[in-house]
């Protein structure tokens, strides 16, 4: 029989987890079944270490096929794109809670965090099930966390981080020269036709794909070589207001 491969071991011990929770099973039960100790069990699902033998095993144990546990996988990798007026409102009102989830986002463990940042480790432990009550993330046994949202997710439209940016963010972050090793500051003016406008917009949209994309690839770069970054890109149909002023009232005359 062919059996299908999953590339995502994280995926595959997870969708297991839930398929056992699902059936009223715990890992002695699995212990038993593959007539092994518990605490062997236990270990295979710490380190993600599973032949396809006992993935076979487990799967019998829980009468399912090798597709249910593949479709129980996609299902819990389709994260979250928006958050809710409640979880960005949560966010915004503590800056510690904001700075763990943004974080963990990043793949951050709980052991790299204690050792950065100020926060104790009960003060961690309770920022965690916060986040976890949130359903920003999923905590799971000895502080391991898996992210419920999406690194690129969408601010609200109006909401509290869309405001936090507005009116605590943009400036700071636009205060510098931009000439430090790595950054760059480019204002261009032109007067474009619809369609280099339309072009221009899903040029925007790439580089913000493209940026996303490194940010997760970089994610397993060890922290001493990866540094905080942000980017703002912004476009629109704009004059100069002093230039706008000394228009002809009666229009362009071609």
């Amino acid at each position: 029989m062919l059996v299908p491969t999953m590339a995502d071991t994280e995926g595959l011990v997870n969708a297991l987890k839930r398929l056992l929770k699902g059936a009223g099973m715990t890992y002695a039960d699995v212990a038993v079944h593959l007539s092994v100790s518990e605490s062997t069990v236990k270990r295979w699902f710490a380190d993600r270490n599973f032949s396809l033998q006992r993935v076979d095993a487990i799967c019998e144990l829980l009468g399912v096929e090798w597709h249910d546990v593949i479709q129980q996988s996609q299902r819990d990798s389709v994260l979250i794109a928006e958050l809710s007026q409640e979880q960005e409102q949560a966010l915004v009102e503590d800056v510690r809670l904001l700075l763990v989830g943004y974080l963990l986002l990043q793949r951050w463990s709980a052991d790299q965090i204690l050792a950065r940042y100020d926060v104790g480790e009960h003060e961690l432990t309770q920022l965690l099930a916060r986040l976890d009550r949130l359903r920003i993330i999923e905590l799971q046994p000895g502080n391991r966390v898996r992210t419920l949202v999406a690194p690129n997710f969408r601010w609200r439209d109006g909401g509290p981080l869309e405001h936090l940016f507005e009116t605590r963010v943009r400036d700071t972050f636009f205060d510098s020269e931009f000439n430090a090793p790595g950054e760059i500051e480019q204002f261009l003016y032109g007067m474009l036709s619809d369609e280099a406008i339309e072009h221009i917009n899903t040029k925007i949209r790439q580089l913000a794909e493209d940026y996303v994309s490194a940010s997760q690839r970089d994610r397993m770069v060890p922290l001493s070589r990866r540094h905080g970054t942000s980017m703002v890109v912004a476009f629109r149909r704009w004059g100069f207001p002093a230039f706008d002023a000394l228009k002809r009232a009666d229009g362009v005359k071609e």
